[in-house]
């Protein structure tokens, strides 16, 4: 097993392909040129059960042979999921913080910074560099660090928030021990051998079962656990508590009687439940269970879903076709369930949704701007872990048909008439069906009085020449008789997409060399050259309120700045290109896209989500490429990913 080091310079070096020096090993991670020699040689070894070795390039620095592909490729792949899976939780950086935490939750009694230097072998100065993170996560969970002079500190809390903290330190150090092979401490903080978890979850699902509820196994497992800390933490049953607001909503509802029916059911297995435990896991159903049907009673939640919809319309013209009525569904039980954690303080995990970061530009915008509606409506500001899980409907209901990834209409002429053209589109049509929405057979003496310019080009195979009045494309084909000649019509659609992507990329909006050292640094730049006197001020504002929303788009060293059009109303896109990376929201950032996707055509939007996608999941040279490219390179280069 890796240690910590390994995994994360193997991480490194498996995402930059052309190559990492010893150097920039040492600078990124802090060790010395000895142990960095030391590492590749443990990993390298390492790397050979898995079918590849660490070799060194002239030049270049480690890059990663590979001897046997198909075992190196399937590990690889399992390899970055586990990392990437894990991102939200920032191992990393927080590996020393976490630490702490388990010393802390463990000890339950005030410790020292010096005890805590002593016994993680740091400096002061590093363990109260890490105390400011410690007090940043358990402030998420309605706890905190108290301290008392010539004693040291100790974490303090409700016991309802303290068994929900202790849920989530558990997941913490069974992960840390997982990836890591360096770990040496205790990480029974569930007494998971006294009692089943394995038992308590068949308890759960049968009595689930029989009232037709489902809940996903993540928040399924959070379920089991907490009743096993109900077992273990008996003797602080009485500092339990629950508003009066949050006792009644949980007698009141739909899922009252089944969190009764589960309790009864634990008791006869031999466990202890009373009310007050029963109320909580009460409530951890009603926050996290899937719902067939919305609750009962709660119109609230189906009318502001409907208006969400109608908002995305108002932002994205033609966008609201796709928020159909199976998204009002979805979105209307996914209100419910935020209002219950809201009102329970209750979490939904970071690492649960890591894979959105991959997921691509427009769907993140419409998230962001969903999370403005739901702040002005309930007059809260949404955690980013409730934004990244509404994302899955969002994302799902633009994606539910294949016919919503389609861009063209055309038309089809041939010079055997429109029975045989209608032929040729049923096998266009299945061929690439998430290219074209529609392609509408027609007669070539049609042409002249038909709407031609309502669609993006024609496919025929009469010569060019007899349409010299015709003013959108032509694509002539004959592979009504050769079909290899669809090859020409891959090319066709890509020459579409170059000649759209050059009406967005051009030279003069691509800065180089800028010397941005945060996020603000960028706004003002913005707001100095693209934005009006009149709004600059509102426009960093804004930017400022609307980052802190959601943070998805820092990925891969890019970071986008999307804006209403009233700032930025331009189809052009603007890349900055700085001459180092930055910090930007924990992650290092070195490429800037500014855009505008308000108040535009859905189908427009792709071509921005295809730019923006391509970026971020180009290799770790992506900043030092885009430098030495112009605009029609760059564009050669998105079509090619």
């Amino acid at each position: 097993m890796l240690s910590f080091n390994g995994r994360q310079i193997l991480k490194a070096v498996i995402e930059a392909p052309e190559g990492i020096t010893a150097g920039e090993i040492q600078e990124r991670f802090g060790i010395y040129r000895k142990n960095t020699y030391a590492e590749m040689e443990q990993l390298s070894a390492f790397l050979e059960e898995h079918g590849a070795r660490i070799k060194s390039v002239k030049n270049k620095g480690f890059q990663i042979e590979v001897m046997i592909s198909d075992r190196y490729h399937k590990f690889q792949e399992e390899f970055l999921y586990i990392n990437r899976r894990n991102q939200y939780l920032y191992f990393e950086k927080n590996y020393l913080a976490y630490q702490i935490l388990f010393k802390l939750v463990h000890y339950d009694r005030y410790i020292s910074v010096d005890e805590l230097a002593e016994i993680f072998h740091y400096s002061r100065g590093t363990i109260s560099k890490s105390l400011k993170v410690v007090k940043s996560i358990v402030s998420k969970y309605h706890c905190k660090l108290v301290s008392r002079p010539n004693y040291g500190m100790r974490l303090s809390g409700g016991e309802r928030h303290k068994r929900i903290f202790i849920l989530f330190v558990d997941k913490i150090s069974w992960r840390l021990k997982v990836m890591y092979s360096n770990v040496s401490y205790d990480t029974s903080f569930i007494d998971k051998e006294k009692f089943s978890a394995s038992h308590i979850e068949g308890i759960i699902v049968q009595c689930l079962n029989r009232r037709g509820i489902c809940i996903p196994y993540l928040y399924l497992t959070k379920l089991k656990l907490y009743i096993i800390i109900s077992q273990t933490r008996s003797e602080f049953y009485d500092d339990l508590s629950f508003s009066p607001e949050q006792r009644s909503c949980l007698e009141t509802s739909g899922i009252y009687s089944v969190g009764a029916e589960l309790a009864t059911c634990l008791n006869d297995a031999g466990y202890c439940i009373r009310e007050k435990d029963m109320l909580m896991f009460t409530a951890m159903l009603l926050g996290y269970v899937t719902r067939r049907e919305p609750e009962a009673g709660d119109d609230e939640s189906c009318q502001d879903a409907e208006e969400v919809a109608r908002y995305i319309e108002g932002l994205y013209f033609g966008a609201g076709q796709y928020l159909d009525g199976e998204f009002i569904h979805e979105f209307t039980c996914y209100l419910q369930g935020m209002k219950a954690r809201l009102l329970y303080e209750l979490h939904i995990d970071d690492e649960s949704i890591y894979q959105i970061k991959q997921d691509g530009s427009f769907t993140a915008e419409v998230c962001r701007d969903i999370a403005v509606f739901i702040g002005n409506k309930y007059h809260i500001r949404l955690p980013e872990s409730e934004i990244l899980s509404f994302s899955y409907i969002v994302h799902n209901s633009f994606q539910r048909y294949e016919k919503r990834e389609a861009k063209y209409k055309a038309v089809l002429i041939s010079r055997y008439g429109i029975h045989y053209a209608r032929n040729v589109i049923g096998r266009i049509m299945q061929d690439y069906k998430k290219e074209f929405y529609s392609i509408t057979p027609m007669e070539f003496s049609e042409i002249a009085v038909s709407d031609i310019l309502q669609y993006h080009f024609i496919i025929t195979d009469i010569e060019q020449e007899r349409y010299d009045f015709v003013e959108i494309p032509l694509l002539t084909l004959d592979f009504f008789r050769e079909p290899a000649q669809s090859r020409l019509l891959n090319r066709f659609l890509s020459v579409l997409t170059a000649l759209e992507l050059s009406d967005i990329i051009k030279d003069e909006n691509i800065i180089r060399n800028t010397d941005f050292a945060n996020k603000l640094e960028v706004y003002q730049y913005l707001a100095g050259h693209y934005v009006s006197s009149k709004f600059k001020k509102e426009f960093i504002e804004e930017s400022v309120y609307l980052n802190g929303l959601l943070t998805d788009e820092r990925c891969n060293r890019v970071a986008s700045v999307s804006v209403d059009s009233r700032f930025y109303s331009k189809r052009e896109i603007v890349i900055l290109l700085n001459a180092s990376p930055f910090i930007w929201d924990n992650e290092p950032v070195q490429v800037i896209v500014f855009l505008n996707r308000k108040q535009r055509n859905y189908i427009d939007l792709k071509v921005l989500n295809l730019i923006m996608t391509s970026f971020m999941h180009a290799n770790l040279n992506l900043p030092k490429k885009l430098m030495t490219l112009n605009a029609q390179e760059i564009i050669e280069f998105i079509i090619q990913k």
